[in-house]
């Protein structure tokens, strides 16, 4: 892929994924291997002005909710 390819991208920080939507409307995913290339992904697409979203982290954890209580 080059610069000027990525139409859109969608960040899955549970899976470590990117589900990017080419300009060419093929579809492609990229792993990451931490939180840190998350954030450089997302400066990299800022830079290219690419549209980009994120399903988020967060959500209901019955473990976190117990280890709350402990």
């Amino acid at each position: 892929m080059r610069a000027g390819e990525v139409q859109s991208a969608v960040f899955n920080p549970s899976k470590r994924a990117i589900a990017l939507t080419l300009k060419d409307g093929k579809k492609a995913t990229v792993h990451y291997a931490s939180d840190q290339a998350q954030l450089q992904f997302q400066n990299v697409l800022q830079e290219q002005n690419v549209k980009w979203d994120s399903k988020g982290a967060g959500g209901f954890s019955w473990t976190a909710l117990i280890g709350s209580f402990l």
